[in-house]
């Protein structure tokens, strides 16, 4: 249906508990579950994105990665995300309090190379600034040049004009 309507679809991606949900009920009035829970998403979920009271495109939750996935789940996993390979944009959303966070930032590359959507236009999006106040926003920057990083907390709504402003931006 998407296809057929030209609309562009932006996807948040990430590993597990990132914020993925929160950002896409924030984001469009949504309320799907957003649950910090090993797959608390387990389907694609894709909503209707407003820029200015105006229908902009589309905007899909995708189930989130796991480092070491059981092999027998890496097929259905892959499967899941196939929505990815129509994606005009990838929101790549990092939970910037997690210690662990510069590892899963890789993980989640590396899956989408397997998938081979490593090159499509991205913004990095460092959730839960309000629980990581500290984090060195410059290091990242330099370590993200070009990319387009952006810190928020979509709990608390912090910061999502700008996020919403860069995806106006990358789908224009």
């Amino acid at each position: 249906k998407r296809l057929s309507t030209a609309l562009p679809l932006a996807c948040l991606i990430g590993y597990t508990n990132a914020g993925k949900s929160t950002i896409l009920n924030t984001l469009t009035k949504s309320n799907v579950l957003a649950e910090d829970k090993l797959f608390a998403t387990l389907d694609t979920t894709t909503r209707e994105l407003f820029i200015d009271h105006k229908k902009f495109g589309l905007i899909s939750d995708t189930v989130g990665f796991i480092q070491e996935l059981p092999h027998q789940l890496i097929d259905a996993f892959k499967s899941t995300l196939g929505e990815i390979l129509d994606a005009d944009l990838l929101l790549h959303v990092i939970d910037i309090s997690d210690p662990l966070y510069e590892s899963k930032i890789l993980v989640v590359e590396d899956i989408l190379s397997d998938l081979g959507v490593g090159n499509k236009p991205k913004i990095y999006v460092f959730n839960k600034m309000d629980l990581n106040q500290n984090a060195d926003k410059e290091k990242i920057n330099d370590h993200f040049n070009g990319f387009s990083p952006v810190f928020v907390s979509a709990s608390k709504k912090n910061n999502l004009e700008e996020l919403v402003g860069k995806v106006e931006q990358s789908l224009s």
